[in-house]
This record gives C-alpha cells, structure tokens and sequence, in this order.
C-alpha cells in the first residue's frame, strides 16, 4: 500500500500503530519542510524488506538548468516474496511530485531523478519487477505520461514541449499573436527608409531590440534545455504501464486521445485528468483487475464535496499571520513580562451563536494545547525570515499554547459570543489570529450555512488576473477574515499560479500556506504594538514615535512599514519625522479615505526632504480589485509607490446558495488589546466606528491630543 501526504501526525498516532496490529512491515519519509511525507506498507507474510532508499529531490543532482527547491520526495522500498523463488520480489516506489500545472519541466525533471534511483535498485536486484506509485500530478496528455508509458523514440506533440518551456517564456510567445500593434524595430525603420527618429527614440528602439534579442536567447536556451531533458527521459527512464489505462478495456468512453483510457478523475477537484497512478513493468507483471473508479456524475454529490474537504485545517502553530510572530519576538525584547487583556469584539451584533457552533468552538480551542512548534517549523523560519532572531526562534521552539488558564469563553442565552484573553504578553499574543478562524469557521458550519464553494476558485482567478493586468502588487492577508481553512487555501492555490504581468501577487500573510505553495510569507506590524507602548510608557502624544523606534531597534531596518492611524494619521505624522521617516520603507493605510491619504503622505515625505517616489504605501483597509486599481491609479499622480493587502474581498466574499443575486455576509469580528498591566489600551481610528478600547479612556486619549492639536 502506497500513501501520499501522509501528516506526520497521524502516522505517529495512528497509521504506523494500524500497520503494526494488523502484521504489515510499513515506512514512511517525511519532507524537510512539510507536514507530511510518503508511506509504503506490506503484508509480513508475504514480503521482507531487503533494501530501501529515500530521495530527496532537492538534495539530488541536476538533471539539467537549475531545480526549483520544491521539498518533493521519493521513498524505494524492496521486498522479496517469502513463499517463492528466493530471487523473486518487487522494487516499489511511491512518491510526491511538484504540484504546480505550469511546472512541467520541474516534474520530468523530478521523474528522472525518481527513474535514477529506481534503475539503481533495478540493477543491484536484477529479477525484480517495478512497480512505481504515486501522485505524480501529471496528466495523461502531459509529457511526462508519454516519456513514461511510450515505446522509444517518443515523438511528442507542439503543445507537450511548449508546456515544458518556462512559464514566463510560454507567456512571451502568446503575447506575439496579441492584436496590439507592434512597433518597428530600429533596421525595419531605416530598410522602409522612415527612419526619421530623433537620438533618445533611437536608443529606445535599439534597446527595444536588445531586448527582443535576449527573449529569443533564452528561448533558445530553454528550447536546448528541454531537448535535453527529454533526451535523458528516454534514454535512462524504462517503459512502464499504467494499471488504470485498462479502464477504457473496461468501457470503451474512457478511451480518449486525451486522457489515454485513464479514468477523468483520480482525486476530487475542479481540474480533470488523472494525476495519481500506479505504473508496473509489463514484461514481469500483469493487471488482472483493477478497483473501478466513479465518473463525474458519481463523484461530484460524494465526499470530498464542496462541503467536506479531505485537507483539515492543519494543526501547525505555522497557520498564523506573519506579524504575530515578528511583534512576539520585538515583545520578547522590550517588555517580557507585561501581563495584558485581550477582548473579542463583534462589529455585527445580529451574528449569532448557537450551541453546535459554540461546541466547536470550545473543541478546537481545548485542541491549541497540541499545536507545537516543529524542527521543520522553526528550519522554515530560520531560513525564511532571517529578521527573527536565533534566540526568539528558541523560545518559539519551546512554545506552548495553554488555553485552559489563559482563554475565557462562553455564550449567553441570546447567542452572544464572550471571549477575554488574559496572561503574559509573550503568552497570548499568538492566540487572536487563530481565534478568529476557528470564530468564523464555527458560525459558517454551524449557524449560517447558505453557502457553498461553488465558482470561488474562478472568482479569486479573475480576481487575481484583474490585478495583475492593471499592474497592481499585492499580497493576500485573509487569516483573521476567511471563512474557513479550505478557503484560504483554495485561494493561495489559485494566487501562486498567476501569471507574472505588469502587476505580481508579492505572497501571503499566512506562514503555512506560504509554505505549502513556495511564495514570500509578508507582513507589517499590528495596531497593538503602539497602543501598548502608549499605555506603558504613559503618552499618546508621542506613542507612535516610542513604538517603531523600538521596533526599529529590533529589527534593524527589516519590516519596514509604519502603521499611521493607531492614534490617528495627525498624530502619527508629528512623530514621523525625517530621521523616522528615512529609517523606515513607507507607511501602511488602515482606516480612512485612502486618496487623501496619499495627499497627505506625499506632502509629509516632502516637506520633510525626502522624495515621495522612494517610498511605499501599502493599502489594507476594506480593498477590492475595483478600488485597489482605482488607488494605484491615483498614487501614480503623486508618484508614490503603492502595494495592497487584500484579505476578506479574498478569504469571506461568497453569494447565498438560496439565492446566488444575494451576499452571503462575512463575519465582522476583530479581537483586540484591553489592558496592559492595569493600563487601558485604546486605538483611536481615522474612521470613528473602529475605535476601540475602555470609553472613559478614549475620550481621555481624544481630549488630550485635541488640546495639542494632534487629532483631526
């Protein structure tokens, strides 16, 4: 038996105990940075073990070009039969390729490596057959399926080796049939003998040419790379058989010239086209029978559906915004041991709870105690994040949540939520994130459940590309809004596989995903740093300039962007001064109309000597794709750099299953810092219906910096 994505988790607390009880020899081989890994398993009266090998696919030699480090493994596992000829037995690998569609290139490079290793087992136990598993995230029109199952040479078609060029080439090619008018070059001009041009359009157009010629180049690089790679393929990979490439033996409609007589689907999803398979040498085994697979219409009312996933929220402490971590560690630091109050606040007080939602809740909150840093965790982040520090990465290392003593929680008879947070600062600061996903996640389980995941994945595509086009950069930041863990994920899926345009998705705020789907984790800093500070140190007026001179103490330059509407952007801006305003990268917008906004960042930077264009403003407050292009547009007039944090439009924007005109509404729920010792904590937003904190001690905070002129 061959597993793929086997957590590591349940391996230990179950399959390995299962395999065990039940007389099977089993090995699993986990990736380095990844939760799971690949498992075989056999019958001990059947089958020893005489040899076995593991393959890490980064750790492995170049097949040709460089390998992406995609953290992909092959486990090998050789058994002899016990009741027949002593030299009989199988060579069975399992593995896991690269996911990506658009990495085809990757994946057969991944496949010769997997060949090399085989053939090594192959010829050290010469009379055994192979039989390859796994998920092989190939489709039976890809390359990699025809190179595998093919008989030598094997001719493959215009669409297979464009598909094994780099993405960003393929996407170059297209662009030559686009109905956009190209301009001539430089020696078309002079042989049409228009070439009236003066110096500066020349050095455009010779550039222009420069240019085209380095796209050609490296097209024809990559051209001879692929070449190359087919070329090895076929001389070093043998010709193996598909077991589910019966089927169309079987019923005659599964044989298509596209899908090979394999089955449409071998996993649930919105793509079709097997990906999982079980390949054999057909001149030392034979398939009597295989287990039929459901069609479409079978599979689409069954489990997984839209409603039940078979990915769960992962049980990592990495599933967390970035910022958590990075204000955990300026926390450590500065003040580790203030003790502080948190308190959930819900925005919509026509959201309700109920008890099943109320009794989920409780159950993945008690679960908190289980979530742990792993070695793998804390390896990612060494090498991942090198502004956090090697002795906050050890206190990490050592984290433990403790949510019976440190979490209160309970709900009325009307259905409202109570939640307060209460310890060390060091202690609590990571629960708010995870909190308000498993908030959300109970209330759409369990309360509002007129909705499905029809058409997400197209809508955070179009979402994605409108973006991209419109040469926005932006981030996804939905933790703390999505609906639900498969959410989120669906989207980060969606957002690595965008094209690069004008504009790029720069990552995601969420460090698991991040992770999981090779993109840049990115964060600022929250609002909680700087009420804190103010608090503690006893002064609004100056809060903002305590705060990120402190958090520029700790990271040096790194996380550069300044949150301006903790107090209020008046306030902000009369502790963001030149010395202030040079050491960090730009600002972040969280509240107000972000076009006066820019007015004013732009007439900040410049009174205070510093070119606007050298600076950054990331937008987070409430965005669309609509509104995020409309802001690009306009910080384009005061040429200031701009880039967008875009959370629930991503993670919570559904319609209503009973009637799809409708929004399905997203929770409005924020949780928020009370108290610092026996000091309130209070923000004062550029929109008033987001302030927060003890009401005594916002018009407090509101009178004194109005007396100084510090709030609009």
């Amino acid at each position: 038996m061959c597993l793929q994505e086997v957590y590591t988790k349940n391996w230990d607390d179950t399959y390995d105990h299962w395999f065990k009880r039940e007389g099977y020899g089993a090995q699993m081989f986990q990736s380095v940075y990844k939760s799971h890994g690949v498992s075989v398993s056999w019958n001990k009266e059947r089958f020893e073990v005489v040899d076995q090998l593991c393959v890490r696919m980064d750790g492995t030699e170049q097949v040709c070009g460089e390998k992406l480090e995609t953290d992909n493994v092959a486990l090998i596992v050789v058994l002899r039969f016990t009741e027949e000829d002593k030299d009989a037995g199988l060579v069975v690998s399992n593995t896991h390729l690269y996911w990506k569609p658009s990495a085809c290139f990757e994946r057969l490079q991944q496949q010769v490596l997997l060949q090399r290793a085989v053939r090594k087992m192959q010829d050290k136990y010469p009379k055994y057959a192979c039989i390859s598993c796994g998920d092989y995230n190939t489709t039976p029109d890809d390359a990699g399926y025809a190179l595998l199952t093919m008989p030598r040479p094997v001719t493959l078609n215009e669409w297979q080796l464009d598909n094994l060029l780099p993405q960003t080439q393929a996407d170059e090619e297209d662009s030559d049939d686009s109905d956009s008018a190209k301009p001539l070059s430089y020696s078309e001009m002079a042989a049409a003998g228009t070439c009236a041009e003066t110096d500066e359009s020349i050095s455009k157009r010779r550039k222009l040419e420069d240019e085209e010629r380095e796209i050609e180049q490296q097209l024809q690089r990559d051209t001879q790379r692929v070449e190359q790679l087919v070329n090895t393929m076929q001389e070093e990979g043998q010709v193996l058989k598909s077991c589910y490439g019966t089927y169309a033996d079987v019923d005659p409609s599964y044989r298509t010239e596209q899908w090979k007589g394999e089955p449409v689907y071998t996993n649930y999803s919105l793509w079709k086209g097997t990906l999982d398979y079980i390949f054999y040498s057909p001149s030392k085994l034979a398939v009597h029978e295989v287990l039929s697979l459901p069609k479409e219409d079978k599979l689409m009312p069954g489990i997984p559906n839209d409603k039940f996933s078979t990915e769960p929220a992962p049980q990592s402490i990495l599933d967390q915004d970035l910022y958590k971590f990075c204000m955990q560690q300026a926390v450590l630091e500065h003040y580790p041991d203030v003790v502080v109050e948190y308190g959930f606040i819900n925005r919509d007080p026509s959201m309700r709870f109920n008890q099943a939602a109320f009794t989920q809740l409780q159950k993945d909150i008690a679960h908190m105690e289980h979530t742990t840093a792993t070695n793998k965790d804390i390896e990612y982040l060494k090498h991942t994040c090198p502004y956090l520090s090697a002795e906050y990465l050890q206190f990490l290392a050592s984290y433990r949540f403790n949510p019976t003593v440190d979490i209160a929680c309970s709900l009325d008879a009307m259905g409202a939520l109570e939640l307060k947070i209460m310890g060390k600062w060091t202690q609590v600061i990571l629960y708010e994130i995870p909190l308000l996903s498993m908030i959300s996640s109970a209330y759409f389980s369990h309360v509002d459940t007129d909705w499905n995941y029809t058409g997400q994945l197209e809508k955070i595509t179009a979402k994605g590309l409108q973006l991209v086009d419109a040469s926005c950069e932006f981030a996804e930041f939905g933790t703390r809004r999505r609906r639900d863990f498969k959410t989120q994920n669906m989207v980060v899926c969606a957002l690595s596989q965008l094209h690069c345009g004008p504009g790029q998705c720069t990552g995601t705020s969420n460090v698991y995903l991040a992770r999981k789907y090779n993109m840049k984790p990115v964060g600022t800093v929250g609002h909680e740093w700087t009420m804190a500070i103010a608090a503690l140190e006893g002064t609004y007026e100056n809060g903002n300039s305590l705060a990120l001179r402190k958090w520029h103490a700790t990271f040096k330059g790194s996380l550069g962007i300044a949150l301006t509407d903790t107090f209020g952007t008046t306030a902000f801006f009369a502790n963001f001064d030149r010395q202030l305003a040079s050491l960090y990268a730009g600002v972040r917008h969280d509240s107000g109309d972000p076009f006066q906004f820019i007015e004013r960042v732009h007439a900040h930077y410049t009174k205070i000597g510093i070119s606007p264009a050298t600076k950054t403003i990331v937008f987070s407050d409430g965005l669309d794709p609509e509104k995020a292009i409309r802001v690009r547009k306009y910080c384009a007039k005061y040429a200031v750099n701009c880039s967008f944090g875009i959370g629930t439009n991503f993670t919570n924007d559904f319609l209503c299953a009973s009637d799809p005109t409708k929004q399905s509404k997203a929770a409005n729920i924020v949780i928020k810092l009370l108290k610092c010792g026996d000091k309130y904590c209070v923000k004062l937003s550029d929109v008033t219906s987001k302030h927060t904190g003890d009401a005594c001690e916002v018009e407090r905070a509101q009178t004194s910096l109005t007396r100084l002129g510090l709030l609009d």
